[in-house]
């Protein structure tokens, strides 16, 4: 188990010092690529970001409301999870919009 620990930790400090050099390069006008790549990337790039357009429209729909009770934990409860999903500096939307 620890083995598999250390190889991942190992995999992701590589993938870290990979990405660390592209954006070095990027910033020095030094990156190179193959002809095509950086459209398919900014293709990718879009759909991503409609993808996240999508969940932060349908992020509203997670709003609870009144849904959880008249009673007052009831309210409690709902304002708890409305504030995780829509109105909380922590929420859902709040990382959807960052």
């Amino acid at each position: 188990m620890v083995d598999a620990f250390a190889m991942q930790a190992a995999q992701l400090r590589e993938s870290t010092s990979d990405w660390s050099q592209l954006r070095a390069a990027a910033a020095g006008g030094q990156l190179r690529m193959e002809p095509g790549v950086a459209e398919k990337a900014a293709q990718r790039c879009e759909a991503m970001v409609a993808t996240l357009d999508e969940h932060r429209r349908g992020g509203q729909l997670l709003k609870v409301g009144g849904a959880t009770g008249d009673c007052e934990v009831g309210r409690q409860l709902g304002s708890t999870f409305d504030g995780k999903a829509v109105g909380g500096s922590n929420s859902l939307m709040s990382a959807l919009a960052q």
